[in-house]
């Protein structure tokens, strides 16, 4: 993973500002689609979730995330009650420790 203390207990800027394409936040979340990414930021979707970051943009409207506003985002949701916490869950993982426990 990514080291954020630079051993004064601060986070490093340069780090927290690295820029994720779409695929690097979904792959980070644990989302299995690009799709699942886009619900979260849709405020019609069932799957929207109001905390989530939103995008950045640069020339020619292509979007990023920084890693910074990813790892708030993360945080957040490990403080918040668990019954309104969303924990992105790895399906394929789950069902292959589940197919090794039968």
């Amino acid at each position: 993973m990514v080291e954020k203390n630079r051993g004064d207990g601060a986070a490093n800027p340069l780090v927290m500002r690295r820029r994720l394409k779409a695929a690097e936040v979904a792959e980070m979340l644990g989302y299995r689609s690009l799709t699942t990414l886009r619900s979260r930021m849709n405020s019609g979707d069932r799957g929207f979730d109001p905390d989530f970051p939103h995008p950045r943009y640069i020339e020619n409207g292509r979007k990023f995330w920084e890693l910074g506003d990813i790892i708030v985002f993360l945080e957040k949701k490990e403080k918040a009650p668990s019954a309104l916490r969303r924990v992105p869950v790895n399906r394929n993982k789950a069902n292959t420790e589940a197919a090794e426990q039968n």
